[in-house]
């Protein structure tokens, strides 16, 4: 299943905020996000309270913010050649 994706796509389509935690996005976007998943991924439909729908966006959140401190952090790392 492509949840992954349908969550990246989500969040980068209604403009979440990767590098702000979950809980400082604006709800109406989160909202958006959400709906937008279920369309794409009809099964998150039964999940009640869209719990589902929120760990997938909170772990796709996380990830790319460890993903670019990362990044980060290998440039401070690298020396000079």
């Amino acid at each position: 299943m492509r949840f992954k994706a349908a969550t990246r796509d989500a969040i980068k389509e209604t403009g979440l905020n990767w590098r702000k935690k979950f809980d400082e996005q604006d709800p109406i976007h989160v909202g958006t996000c959400y709906s937008q998943m279920k369309r794409v991924q009809p099964y998150l439909k039964i999940f009640k309270g869209d719990w589902a729908c929120c760990e997938f966006v909170i772990s796709t959140l996380q990830n790319q913010q460890k993903v670019e401190h990362a990044r980060i952090k290998s440039l401070m790392v690298r020396s000079p050649p």
